[in-house]
């Protein structure tokens, strides 16, 4: 193995380890954020340029806070209960 290629691997084996202390202090990357969030990635991608998630890039990945994720989560949830009603009572005005 070349000196090149070692230098490479021990990169690669850095950007693991600061993409597991992240995960560990409450931060998940793009992939895991949006297994999380049970959506796709390019919806969280679409969430931190509307600027309604914030996210941290300490170098080519990616990242954004649990907490920010379960808040956003949270004001985003529909209250079926509340859209049963309002179609009920909107049937009862057609009809």
């Amino acid at each position: 193995m070349t000196i090149a290629n070692r230098l490479s691997h021990m990169e690669q084996m850095l950007k693991e380890l600061l993409g597991r202390q992240a995960e560990r202090e409450g931060y998940l990357d793009i992939r895991r954020a949006a297994k999380y969030a049970s959506t796709s990635p390019d919806t969280v991608r679409r969430w931190i340029a509307e600027g309604r998630l914030p996210a941290y890039r300490p170098d080519k990945k990616i990242f954004v806070k649990r907490a920010a994720l379960d808040q956003l989560m949270e004001l985003s949830k529909i209250d079926y209960a509340d859209i049963n009603e309002i179609v009920a009572k909107t049937m009862k005005e057609i009809l």
